[in-house]
């Protein structure tokens, strides 16, 4: 991958506050009020944020939680976060062939588990780039997977409308 690739995937991701400490000071988001999707508990506990049993969301880094508005840009950071790096990784196997048609049986069960493992945080675009690789019966799973949209400010305050509520 070149410097001016990575450069162009690195303005891909949203402007905002990448940690608690950077983020505006508020109210501790409450996750026991307004609950956290799967896919958000994830980011967050992969993006090294923990879950406490009093619902505040910990930023080990900044020894302090997350405030509830900062949470929706954090989410929205992680997110992208985790799309970046699946397309760089997904990039590292291309450029290893002259030709998407050339993979090999491996790097092609690569490529599945990769956008497999990311298609929440796709787009509709990155999604249609990478249809050809399932079968019509995966794609009818996948496709019942909305893509990842961060909460905005208000579904986060009423727990009524929680990113969760179904």
């Amino acid at each position: 991958m070149t410097a001016s690739t990575l450069a162009l995937l690195l303005t891909l991701l949203p402007a905002g506050p990448a940690r608690a400490a950077d983020a505006p000071s508020g109210p501790a988001y409450d996750a026991n009020a307004a609950p956290l999707d799967a896919l958000s508990h994830d980011l967050l506990s992969t993006g090294g944020y923990e879950l406490r049993s009093d619902g505040k969301v910990w930023d080990d880094v900044a020894d302090a939680p997350v405030s509830r508005d900062a949470m929706p840009d954090l989410l929205t950071r992680l997110a992208g976060a985790r799309r970046l790096k699946a397309l760089i990784q997904l990039d590292q196997i291309f450029n290893r062939y002259d030709s998407e048609r050339h993979l090999s049986d491996d790097d092609r069960q690569a490529v599945r588990a990769l956008v497999r493992d990311a298609w929440p945080v796709f787009g509709f675009s990155t999604r249609r780039d990478y249809r050809s690789y399932f079968t019509p019966q995966e794609l009818e799973v996948l496709d019942k997977i909305p893509p990842y949209a961060a909460p905005s400010l208000g579904d986060m305050i009423d727990p009524s409308v929680s990113i969760t509520a179904d």
